[in-house]
């Protein structure tokens, strides 16, 4: 059974802002928080085209008075109140929020790359949502030979944490994790428009696949 994609929305979530210290490759070539607005623009035009409604949970200055934690209530706040919106309306919610990964502080060059995505602790919602953007990924990633990584710890792909966004969501919630900015492998393709619209892709695509499980 498929779900109609009328019936859908899909959160949409560029992790920090620009007021999030750190954050950024060593050689200051990349901005995380820039990046993931960037690519959250194209993952809208193709969700457009898709005719799948979205609904953008941050602002351009998100973080209150500099503080992320502030910030990150704020954003759940606003996920959960539209999830009611939308339940009552008979519309699914899924909220993705997009990320790129780091291994150290962001001062040196460091050497673990790939893709991943994140949910909560336990069985979840999110861990369906989680599995269909681990095959999008293996769709766009295995041709290009990049890595995707895994955590098979608990017999599922996807990693976990007690992300604020993703614990504190009530609606099925996943954390993408685009490479490393600290990685000399990853951040040239981050950089690129190749790189940005692969990376937009497996979203679109990973909420398509989401959507025909259901």
């Amino acid at each position: 059974m498929s779900l109609d994609l009328s019936k859908i929305e899909v959160i949409l979530d560029a992790g920090h802002s620009r007021q999030t210290p750190g954050k950024c490759s060593p050689d200051k070539s990349l901005y995380e928080w820039k990046w993931n607005r960037e690519v959250l623009e194209l993952v809208k035009q193709r969700l457009d085209q898709l005719n799948i409604k979205y609904y953008v949970l941050h602002t351009e200055n998100t973080t209150l008075n500099g503080s992320e934690s502030k910030d990150l209530i704020v954003r759940a706040n606003r996920a959960n109140a539209r999830y009611k919106e939308n339940k009552a309306k008979g519309i699914t919610t899924i909220l993705i929020s997009i990320h790129v990964n780091a291994a150290g502080n962001g001062t040196s060059w460091m050497n673990a790359t790939g893709w991943s995505a994140w949910t909560s602790f336990g069985k979840t919602g999110g861990d369906k949502l989680a599995d269909a953007l681990y095959d999008a990924a293996e769709e766009y990633l295995n041709p290009l030979e990049l890595r995707i990584r895994t955590d098979m710890s608990d017999k599922d792909r996807d990693y976990e944490s007690n992300f604020y966004i993703l614990k504190k969501t009530n609606c099925p919630a996943c954390l993408v994790e685009n490479f490393f900015m600290d990685s000399k492998t990853d951040i040239e393709f981050l950089k690129s428009d190749f790189g940005k619209d692969v990376c937009a892709n497996i979203i679109a695509k990973g909420v398509l696949n989401y959507c025909s499980k259901l």
